[in-house]
């Protein structure tokens, strides 16, 4: 791999990184607000996972979109890289 082709992979990765920072904060503020409301409001099993996919949902979107907005050029296929990213880190833990 040439010194150029390099620099551009690392500008690659360091948008995907940026996005991921955007996903754990989102994630991290999403989770805060539902264990808030959960604990005044009493609410069953149910809900509680659909809270967590939304949780999961609405971090990937807005991860997502700031990795490949700051792309621009490629910004689906960061987009896509990101969401597989997400999805095995997920998975993983």
């Amino acid at each position: 791999m040439n010194d150029s082709s390099l620099n551009v992979f690392k500008g690659y990765f360091k948008k995907i990184l940026l996005g991921l920072i955007g996903f754990v904060v989102t994630f991290f503020l999403i989770t805060s607000i539902f264990a808030a409301v959960l604990t005044y409001v009493d609410l069953p099993d149910s809900a509680v996972t659909v809270m967590s996919m939304a949780t999961i949902a609405i971090s990937n979107i807005v991860g997502a979109f700031i990795a490949s907005k700051l792309n621009g050029k490629f910004g689906a296929i960061i987009g896509a890289i990101f969401g597989l990213l997400t999805f095995f880190i997920i998975t993983a833990i």
